[in-house]
Parts: structure tokens; C-alpha cells; sequence
């Protein structure tokens, strides 16, 4: 079962609403940065989820830059996420 984060990211990139992703979202998507870092990370997400991608997709690859890249590559994006803590952990 997903978590509340990702059906809010989830609910929000559905409705093309930015103004709903809490602190949490914003820091668990790799949404935090400038403004065009925030618009090119909502918009590979926003393609994904348009495309197929699921909550539990989101859920998967909450926390990890490495895993959103994959993510979004899946759906035809370029789009880098950055590395986070939880990647590291990992390696």
C-alpha cells in the first residue's frame, strides 16, 4: 500500500496542481531547487503518471534520485533527479 506522500505527489501531478505537494513531497520528489528545477521535475513526473506510471510506481522511488530517473526514463524522459541521501545508502 502506498504511502500518504505519494497519493498526495500522485494527486497532484494528476491535477497539475504544484500548490498541493506538501514539504514532504517537495523533499521526497526531489522537488526542492529553483523554479526550473521544480517545473522540469514536476513535468517528467506529470508525463510518467499521464503515461501509466502508478502510486505505487511513486511509492517506490520516493526518496531516491536514482529510482525517479529510472522512473521518468521509463516513460521517455531525460530528466536527471538528483542524488539523495537515500541513494548513497544504498551504494
Amino acid at each position: 500500500m502506498a504511502r500518504p506522500v505519494a497519493k498526495k505527489t500522485y494527486d497532484a501531478l494528476m491535477m497539475d496542481s504544484g500548490a498541493m505537494l506538501s514539504n514532504a513531497c517537495l523533499c521526497d520528489f526531489c522537488f526542492d531547487g529553483t523554479e526550473d528545477e521544480f517545473t522540469t521535475r514536476f513535468g517528467a513526473l506529470q508525463n510518467a503518471v499521464r503515461r501509466g506510471a502508478t502510486v505505487d510506481d511513486l511509492d517506490y522511488a520516493l526518496g531516491s534520485g536514482m529510482k525517479l530517473t529510472a522512473l521518468v526514463k521509463k516513460y521517455g524522459s531525460n530528466v536527471v533527479f538528483p542524488q539523495t541521501l537515500d541513494d548513497e545508502m544504498e551504494e
